[in-house]
């Protein structure tokens, strides 16, 4: 686990999203706040403390950094929104998805605070074991941009 996210368990994420949502990465990811393709940007664990966003357990969607892109919440079992945010553009954006967690887990469309539809679409089998292993997907806006960002979707636990 990177040195950075037990810092996201004080931002009021559990536990199960931060097994979930990230990993450590020796790889020489990027980190938080670098541009990534579609003006998608790392979060950094300030921003989703901030946020303070609502839920048992969480999904996030990674590109080449250790911090993700897009960072939700939802409630197991229930037909709450899950409520998430996603950076682009240096702006930190609101969403929110029917279905709470349950909805989130195969892929999801977000309705962002500034009108975009975000869709994670989930491209391929889990990567790896474990309770909740990362599974190939692509994250894109209906807002006209025509680049999608490849990355993984993790959801836990």
């Amino acid at each position: 686990m990177p040195a950075r996210l037990p810092i996201l368990i004080a931002a009021g994420l559990s536990v199960a999203c931060l097994t979930a949502c990230g990993e450590t990465r020796d790889d020489g990811a990027a980190e938080a706040g670098t541009p990534a393709p579609g003006g998608f940007e790392a979060l950094t664990a300030d921003e989703i403390r901030g946020a303070a966003l609502d839920g048992e357990l969480g999904c996030g969607f990674f590109a080449d950094a250790e911090f993700p892109v897009l960072s939700a919440m939802g409630r197991v079992a229930m037909d709450d929104p899950s409520d998430g945010i996603v950076k682009r553009g240096g702006s930190v954006i609101g969403l929110s998805a029917p279905g709470g967690f349950d909805a989130m887990l195969g892929g999801v469309a977000f309705e962002g605070d500034d009108g975009a539809v975000y869709r994670v679409e989930v491209t391929g089998p889990a990567e790896g074991g474990g309770e909740s292993p990362p599974r190939p997907a692509t994250l894109a806006t209906d807002d006209g941009d025509s680049e999608t960002l490849e990355g993984r979707w993790q959801c836990g636990p």
